[in-house]
């Protein structure tokens, strides 16, 4: 289920019906905002065998239609943002371009590519993410390596197997390798016709700037909170009070994947208690006692990250408390009852540190223990 971006699936909708699809696309923004949703429903619509079907042809009159703009796309290269002439599908359907709703990527969810799709096992679309292993102990997300990328090219080097596109879609892309990053470079300077690649990225600063000027960018925002709020309240046929459902929504801040995991897990929030806690009697203690913690956050990288993201958000509530900003704040109410603030300066200076710090975690190349024995020294 895609929660708002309404003006990017218009724009993905128009690119399928005018058949004016680029070959590779760049799905940029924060975690958490459906990224990788749209990338999948965006490849469910091109491999569908029933085509852009359903009660959203034919539906929708001129009003309900505007144009993307071009800089939804800027700064990349490729699909012009309006096409004029329509393929053989939709004048078979009978729907002209500004015919259709876009709300929703059109497929049917039915047929056997949409059902592969779903469960990653069409052989026509390839899922890339960093691998996670755990060893002696340790959790610890791995770089997308070389590996990856040879997979890559010796599956755009064939013909599709039953689908229309050879379709590749890579997550967390910032993580490639160096080596990995350059070798892709080759893929994407040669594309085949029936290839087309999907590139996801919260960081896309970090690749490659040949990488990214050969990509459609399409950058993704934050959703509001009506359109969370109907969503969620609509799928999920949950009720909760006015104040636990704002309680989510601050939280979430515009992400759909936050607020949706807060329903899934409501002990998320007990979590985040506890880390909050942690936090403040941590900065109270000495330097040995900060360097246990960080050898305990050192064996699961992933728990690390979801603290130092607390931390983030600790951290810029007490930026916007010291700011007289606090309706904005995330924990407000637990940070003035604590009433544990450094200076304005010092609190911008631990919160850079803690994103530094937990930018290198995801780097394979460094020894977890020390980053964070780094960050303890700031604290």
């Amino acid at each position: 289920m895609i929660i708002g971006h309404k003006k990017i699936i218009q724009f993905l909708n128009k690119s399928i019906v005018n058949d004016k699809l680029a070959h590779a696309y760049l799905f940029v923004g924060p975690e958490h905002l459906g990224k990788r949703t749209v990338a999948l429903e965006f490849a469910k619509a091109l491999q569908c065998q029933k085509g852009p079907a359903g009660p959203s042809i034919g539906a929708a009159t001129d009003s309900q239609i505007s144009p993307p703009s071009q800089k939804t796309a800027a700064e990349g290269r490729g699909v012009s943002a309006n096409g004029e002439s329509s393929n053989a599908r939709s004048a078979k359907e009978g729907a002209s371009v500004d015919s259709v709703v876009e709300m929703r990527l059109h497929f049917c969810g039915e047929c056997r590519s949409c059902q592969e799709i779903e469960k990653n096992s069409h052989p026509d679309v390839l899922l890339v993410e960093p691998e996670i292993i755990e060893a002696k102990g340790k959790t610890k997300e791995l770089e997308i390596g070389i590996g990856k990328i040879r997979d890559i090219r010796r599956s755009v080097s064939l013909f599709p197997y039953y689908g229309p596109y050879k379709i590749i879609i890579i997550d967390q892309a910032d993580r490639l390798s160096r080596e990995a990053a350059n070798a892709f470079l080759k893929t994407l300077e040669e594309p085949t016709s029936k290839t087309i690649i999907i590139l996801i990225s919260s960081s896309y600063q970090n690749l490659l700037s040949t990488i990214v000027s050969r990509c459609l960018l399409i950058k993704f925002l934050s959703v509001g909170d009506r359109e969370i709020t109907e969503c969620l309240l609509g799928q999920k046929k949950i009720k909760f009070s006015d104040e636990e459902l704002k309680n989510v929504l601050r939280h979430a801040v515009g992400r759909p994947g936050i607020a949706i995991s807060y329903l899934d897990r409501p002990e998320i929030v007990q979590e985040e208690r506890k880390i909050t806690k942690d936090l403040f009697k941590l900065l109270g203690k000495d330097l040995n006692s900060k360097f246990k913690y960080a050898e305990a956050l050192s064996k699961d990288t992933e728990l690390a990250t979801r603290v130092l993201n607390q931390w983030i958000s600790l951290f810029r509530d007490s930026l916007l408390f010291s700011a007289g900003c606090d309706d904005s704040a995330i924990f407000g109410g637990f940070l003035e009852k604590e009433k544990c603030f450094y200076e304005l300066r010092r609190t911008n200076d631990i919160l850079k540190k803690i994103v530094e710090t937990k930018y290198l975690l995801g780097s394979s190349s460094f020894n977890s223990r020390l980053i964070l024995e780094g960050l303890m020294l700031s604290l």
